[in-house]
């Protein structure tokens, strides 16, 4: 996951994090991790209305000037999909989490990856991503 946040760093992209978990355990998690500095804005359950609910990603955007076309959705349960989409953001599927990736496609995600490597190359094939964009 870190070889990817570097890949994704590297290619000029915006970072944040739109979670079902609280504030309090995303910060403790992400300084475990010590990777709390990659991402630019911090969206959580505790902040407004849960997914499938659009308001954390459209608070994301907002807060990073990020147009929904340019903007990705990366997650690994059927509401992150749902929450792309009616956000106006491109959903991409992770098939190592929660739900199957069957689920995710049907949910309305564009592309499934199934490991951290295919990351950086399914994000430069998505239709309205521009290079540098955010997720």
């Amino acid at each position: 996951a870190v070889a990817a946040l570097d890949a994704l760093g590297a290619g000029g992209w915006i970072l944040g994090v739109a979670t079902g978990k609280s504030s309090r355990g995303l910060l403790a998690t992400l300084q475990t991790h010590g990777i709390r500095d990659r991402f630019m804005t911090l969206q959580t359950a505790d902040m407004g209305p849960g997914k499938p609910n659009p308001d954390m990603l459209l608070n994301a955007m907002k807060e990073t000037g990020a147009d929904p076309d340019a903007t990705v959705m990366i997650g690994d349960t059927t509401y992150d999909m749902v929450m792309a989409r009616r956000a106006g953001a491109i959903a991409l599927g992770v098939a190592w989490g929660y739900h199957p990736e069957e689920d995710l496609l049907s949910a309305g995600a564009h592309a499934v990856i199934r490991d951290f490597d295919e990351l950086t190359a399914r994000l430069e094939s998505l239709d309205g991503v521009p290079e540098g964009g955010s997720t």
